[in-house]
């Protein structure tokens, strides 16, 4: 099958040439007995894809969930509970000018190479929205095959902007392909039938999936408790971390039980918050999370260990570094027991916050204690800085609950390295000294 029958700006589109990125495990969560393994991984999609793809592991669903060419900032809203602060922490950018070939040539890159890491009997989900959606078919055509086309996907949903110019727009576009159809592996889920003649019983689902509100739909619910039904990831809904354009758990649940099989590998190169791996997880499968922004990161790394998993956070070509704690950590190791005192953060952290007022705001917070300004902390060995013995996490969401995770270290190792996550996002490690 050809991939270079399309042209943009005048000149064909050709698969990029396949790359081996090497990775570095930064923080390691041991094995918990029978629990899923997840990956978070430091890179850029065309980055994750080809690591896949250079080791030669096969993944059973591919998720993609770029972004949409939207021309909007979007922001992630994080609640500094022991500062009584209220921070806008700048997630990520989609704003390309109005690009369109320069987003068609980027994401024909991204199709080639999730592709190439498909199991034969693997399927990719697109997830865009009219805008874009239709450009996306033509190249998913152009890379799978339109024999491999298995079904256009409408999420319908309750929650969204209004306008007196247009008809309301309430869908996104969801593109499912096989690597090859007649190999695919699917799962049918069932969904709540509403007909008169059905009611309480369930169906094969169809291509439109629905979430509205369960006050709407509690005569079918009483029948068919179907989690897909459920209003749109509100304000107040508990699932929201304050990450953007997160998607609810119903809808991606629906993708994992569909399409990958128990014990099968989940890959989401664009992650963003990690809804698809957290899923993958609860859902008794393995996960990789790839995404380049550290904020995002932060978010899917307390989300995944609040799940369960046995976390591995890595990077890939140097996509995220450890920086090393100016002057003495301000942990101690007493009584068997390990303390984080009080300190002044060592570095300025308001470029990444919203706002003048609240970058003000996390001056004057890292000055008067900066533990306020960690999301997690723990302490390792300096000769195996992966294996944690204490983690304390402040969680993904607005209000950022606690992990707090008790992580045994290997007999005769003794904790004498600090770690430590910013609340956006940035790694510190510094050594630590015994107190008596």
């Amino acid at each position: 099958m050809s991939h270079v029958s399309l042209t943009w700006s005048g000149r064909p589109l050709a698969p990029p040439a396949p790359r081996s990125p090497s990775n570095r495990t930064i923080l390691a969560f041991p094995e918990a007995a029978g629990a899923p393994r997840a990956e978070l991984w430091a890179a850029d999609a065309l980055a994750t894809l080809d690591k896949l793809v250079a080791d030669g592991r096969q993944v059973d669903l591919i998720h993609l969930d770029p972004p949409f060419g939207s021309e909007a900032a979007y922001d992630r809203k994080v609640t500094l509970s022991g500062a009584s602060l209220n921070l806008t922490l700048r997630a990520y950018d989609d704003r390309d000018g109005d690009d369109l070939a320069g987003y068609l040539e980027g994401l024909y890159n991204v199709l080639c190479r999730a592709r190439d890491a498909l199991a034969p009997h693997g399927s990719l989900y697109l997830h865009l929205d009219p805008r874009r959606g239709p450009y996306a078919r033509v190249l998913l055509d152009e890379i799978f095959g339109a024999q491999n086309f298995v079904n256009q996907i409408i999420w319908a949903y309750a929650l969204g902007g209004s306008s007196r110019r247009n008809f309301q727009r309430k869908h996104d576009v969801i593109y499912l392909y096989a690597r090859d159809r007649s190999q695919m592996y699917f799962n049918a889920p069932q969904e709540a039938a509403t007909s008169s003649m059905l009611a309480g019983k369930g169906k094969l689902a169809t291509d439109t999936w629905e979430t509205t509100g369960q006050e709407d739909d509690s005569a079918l619910l009483r029948d068919w408790p179907d989690e897909l039904v459920r209003k749109t990831m509100s304000n107040r809904d508990p699932e929201r971390t304050g990450y953007p354009t997160q998607k609810p758990l119903a809808l991606v649940n629906r993708m994992v039980t569909a399409s990958c099989p128990p014990g099968g590998l989940v890959v989401d190169p664009m992650s963003g918050s990690a809804t698809l791996a957290v899923a993958a997880v609860l859902l008794g499968r393995n996960a990789i999370a790839g995404d380049r922004g550290a904020i995002a990161r932060d978010v899917a790394r307390a989300r995944l260990l609040k799940a369960g998993a046995s976390v591995h956070v890595d990077t890939l070509d140097e996509h995220m570094t450890v920086r090393d704690w100016p002057g003495h950590a301000p942990v101690v190791i007493r009584d068997d027991a390990v303390h984080l005192q009080q300190f002044e953060f060592p570095a300025d952290l308001s470029a990444s916050v919203v706002g003048s007022a609240a970058q003000d705001a996390v001056r004057e917070v890292s000055r008067r204690d900066g533990r306020a300004l960690l999301s997690g902390w723990g302490t390792a060995a300096v000769h195996a800085p992966t294996q944690l013995t204490t983690w304390v996490d402040a969680g993904p969401g607005r209000a950022r609950p606690t992990v707090a995770l008790q992580v045994p270290l290997s007999d005769g190792v003794t904790a004498d390295i600090w770690w430590a996550i910013d609340v956006v996002g940035g790694f510190w490690t510094a050594p630590i000294k015994p107190s008596r």
